[in-house]
């Protein structure tokens, strides 16, 4: 069974927690270690784990940017969750989205048994995806 973990920036000082997301009494929360402690976070930062590690053993979250390697080429990547199109159909999970010869690449994330690798995400490292 893959394990349900979160992680999200805190409000007060932009730190990242790992734990439990919850909405509760209007505010956005993540419970970290026993579930005894909590901190509220920005929900634009929250993403969930995928169950999969990259090369180096670092766990993928959704929003994290990630390099692929492919037909000899790397590519910059977002890790992404929901619904996707794929030849005409739609298909839910975690995906990746890239850009490859200027067309809009998304790919199941089984790219993961062929070296993915966890490079920064989309909140601290937007910057990444531009070089």
């Amino acid at each position: 069974m893959r394990e349900i973990l979160f992680r999200g920036k805190t409000l007060d000082d932009n730190v990242w927690v790992y734990g439990y997301y919850v909405h509760q009494y209007g505010a956005n929360m993540i419970y970290v270690d026993d579930a005894t402690d909590y901190e509220h976070i920005n929900t634009e930062t929250v993403g969930q784990y995928t169950g999969f590690s990259d090369k180096n053993g670092i766990k993928i979250f959704e929003g994290d940017i990630v390099v692929i390697k492919t037909n000899g080429t790397e590519y910059k990547a977002i890790v992404k969750f929901g619904k996707y199109s794929i030849t005409q159909g739609l298909q839910c999970g975690i995906y990746t989205e890239w850009i490859e010869n200027n067309y809009l690449r998304e790919d199941f994330i089984f790219w993961v048994d062929r070296g993915i690798e966890v490079v920064g995400n989309i909140h601290d490292n937007s910057e990444l995806l531009s070089s």
